[in-house]
């Protein structure tokens, strides 16, 4: 299962599978609910905890620092995940968070140069918008200032820099093709490892100037 693909969509696909006397009808489909053998994959982090992993070898075989600096495009289930493991399983500096509304397309870009672990309260503020799977819209203001700046696409100034905002770590963790010819040199230039969370995250031709380059990913 993928976007726009609940629990009871695959409850049904599984009830047909009975229905067709499938051997091992319960194991054909991922994504269902616990009454149906399956287990939650949001709870667990599952697709987080994979792309994480993988994060932290290629990480070790770069030799970057394990205290790199990483920016998430993307706040779902792919992306939120992604944000809470690395507060609370790692060094790494999570300094840019992006979010978007998927009804009113409005964009949230969330920063934070010295890192949300940096204090206390920041750490937290994220890790409960994960928990409550809030949107960064909900960011407790009070926590706004000097160190931490939200800025969203309803004001008239907003840029949408989400994919270029400098950081050791990019992760594109939530539509396609963010990564164009029009912006990979800026890629290119200002992250040393791209994180691939989202599905196909680069244009086919900007995948290929970005591998030309010597890029990672």
């Amino acid at each position: 299962p993928d976007i726009g693909m609940p629990p009871e969509f695959m409850e049904f696909l599984t009830m047909l599978a009975h229905q067709a006397r499938v051997t091992g009808a319960e194991a054909v489909y991922t994504g269902k609910s616990r009454k149906l053998g399956g287990f939650p994959h949001k709870q667990w982090m599952v697709t987080g905890r994979g792309i994480f992993t993988s994060m932290e070898i290629a990480i070790r075989k770069l030799g970057l620092s394990k205290e790199a600096t990483v920016s998430i495009q993307g706040f779902g289930d792919v992306g939120g995940s992604l944000a809470h493991l690395i507060l609370t399983r790692s060094l790494l500096k999570l300094t840019v968070l992006v979010d978007k509304n998927s009804t009113t397309e409005t964009i949230y870009i969330l920063e934070c140069p010295a890192g949300f672990q940096a204090k206390d309260e920041w750490k937290g503020e994220i890790l409960r918008l994960v928990k409550e799977e809030k949107s960064l819209a909900e960011f407790n203001p009070s926590l706004l200032g000097p160190g931490v700046t939200l800025r969203d696409s309803s004001d008239p100034a907003f840029v949408n820099n989400s994919v270029t905002l400098p950081s050791d770590i990019f992760i594109p963790a939530a539509g396609p093709n963010v990564i164009t010819l029009g912006n990979v040199a800026e890629v290119l230039k200002n992250h040393r490892l791209i994180v691939e969370g989202a599905n196909i995250p680069f244009e086919p031709p900007a995948a290929a100037r970005f591998d030309e380059k010597g890029g990672k990913r």
